[in-house]
């Protein structure tokens, strides 16, 4: 598990990157398209992601740590 939650880390933090460069080169700016897109969502669709979030967050906090040795 830690093997994958670092690969899909690394997975992340290259894909910000190029995505940056990318739409710098075509004279975007990923930061306004994000939070236009995001000041879209109504009250209840930030409610309902939040309790989702929260329900995944309290599942992962009960599930042992798995090992591999």
């Amino acid at each position: 598990m830690d093997f994958d939650w670092a690969d899909e880390t690394i997975h992340a933090g290259y894909g910000k990157h190029w995505l940056r460069e990318l739409l710098a080169v075509r004279g975007e700016r990923c930061g306004k398209l994000v939070s236009d897109y995001v000041a879209t969502a109504t009250a209840e669709e930030v409610t309902a992601i939040k309790k989702i979030a929260g329900a995944l967050m309290i599942q992962a906090a009960q599930k042992p740590a798995s090992r591999t040795e």
